[in-house]
């Protein structure tokens, strides 16, 4: 009977020790989370003073906190400006970044990262990307040459830690439906065998 008691306390003890590790570690000290993104086109089209891109998303969180896009300037002799823009679903500026190519690689993600927007999951932005490079094929950004639509990556902030709490538990029950039931029961399994082996 004492052991029996003892395995309990060690199973307790581990599922404790992971819930703190999986959930309120995280909750603490990670604010920023990926949002949405589209990341699936590989052709290379101009970026310059004739082709400039304006990409629409929709939110799929609160609190927009950045944006990137995926440039391209070949042998890094690029040194055009390149503007990057934020859009309100009017196509109303809200935040804006200048750089240049001597900031982007070959290819690179530039990532515009500001304070958060006040913004809600269902919400639309655009994305604007010009530059003032009158050169073509010299400067690029990766898209689809069809609908002229770019590959873009989002990123979200907490305004709580509760809210990033609640994100945390959310997330962590997906991941379990995700995983094969087969591995979840070997896993508890491995888990009572090695308590079990620790206490014989």
């Amino acid at each position: 009977m004492p052991k029996i008691s003892k395995l309990v306390f060690l199973i307790i003890s581990e599922l404790v020790f992971l819930f703190f590790l999986l959930i309120i570690l995280p909750s603490i000290f990670i604010k920023e989370r990926p949002g949405v993104q589209q990341t699936s086109y590989k052709e290379t089209l101009s970026l310059d003073t004739k082709n400039s891109f304006r990409q629409e998303f929709i939110s799929d969180r609160d609190n927009l906190q950045s944006i990137s896009v995926f440039l391209k300037n070949p042998a890094l002799v690029n040194k055009s400006q390149v503007k990057i823009e934020l859009q309100d679903q009017n196509q109303n500026t809200i935040r804006s970044l200048d750089t240049s190519g001597l900031s982007i690689n070959d290819p690179d993600w530039i990532k515009f990262k500001f304070p958060y927007i006040n913004s809600k999951k269902g919400d639309k932005f655009f994305i604007k990307i010009s530059t003032d490079n009158q050169k073509t094929d010299n400067l690029f950004i990766y898209g689809d040459h069809k609908n002229k639509s770019i590959n873009f990556k989002t990123t979200y902030t907490f305004s709580s830690i509760q809210e990033s709490f609640k994100e945390n538990i959310n997330q962590q029950i997906k991941n379990f439906d995700y995983r094969n039931i087969f591995y979840s029961v070997i896993f508890l399994l491995l888990l009572l065998l090695i308590n079990i082996f620790i206490l014989i």
